[in-house]
Formats: structure tokens, sequence, C-alpha cells
């Protein structure tokens, strides 16, 4: 998600990885201001357009799982929501342990979910 937030241009794809990052920020538990307002940032930046986006994803929705996030299979929802076409996946030894990027960021909901048994 910080290389999504960092990428400097988005052309196909900008609305699945859009909805994807709101829903990362909801997920993780970003104040709504900020979060807005780090949506807009990088809307802006791409020439994207929002309508009802943000409101529709940011804390209403999971973060898709990283399998999902980098899938070839992105024929309709909600399978539909592969970014890999914009190369911000790059992963890293921790990815192998986290099965989305909301694990990731969260270091200790990761070790909740590590230790509660199924």
């Amino acid at each position: 998600m910080r290389n999504l937030y960092r990428l400097d241009w988005c052309g196909d794809g900008q609305t699945r990885a859009l909805a994807a990052f709101a829903s990362f920020l909801g997920q993780i538990g970003i104040e709504e201001n900020q979060a807005n307002m780090m949506f807009d940032e990088i809307a802006n930046r791409w020439g994207a357009r929002t309508e009802n986006i943000f409101p529709n994803y940011f804390r209403k929705m999971k973060v898709p799982t990283c399998r999902r996030l980098i899938s070839d299979d992105n024929r309709g929802f909600p399978k539909g929501v592969s970014i890999k076409i914009l190369g911000v996946c790059k992963p890293d030894i921790r990815c192998g342990n986290v099965p989305s990027p909301y694990y990731y960021a969260d270091k200790e909901e990761n070790m909740k979910r590590l230790l509660t048994p199924y």
C-alpha cells in the first residue's frame, strides 16, 4: 500500500487501486479526515475519478488479500480487484507470513491472528 500511495501515475486499474487503498486505510484505523486527505492526494495526482469510492470502501470493506491483489484473474467482482499490472507489490520476507496488506501493516493484529486457533 505504501508503494501504491507513492505511485506517480495510475492509468488502467485506478478505480480498483483507489478502492483497495480506501479499504486498507479504513481497516488499519486511520482517522477518517486523514484517510480522506491521503485518498484525495493520490486520486488528484492520478487525475482519477472518485465518485463514491471513498465512502463506499472506507471502513465498509476489508482490503483484498495479497493473493487477489496480485492475481492474473481480474474478471469481475470479487476476483476483479487485481492491481498486479501497477507493479506496486514488492514482496519481502514478511509477505510469506501474512495474507493481506492489513496484517503486513499491523504487526500486533498479525500476531493475534497467528496465536488464535481456528
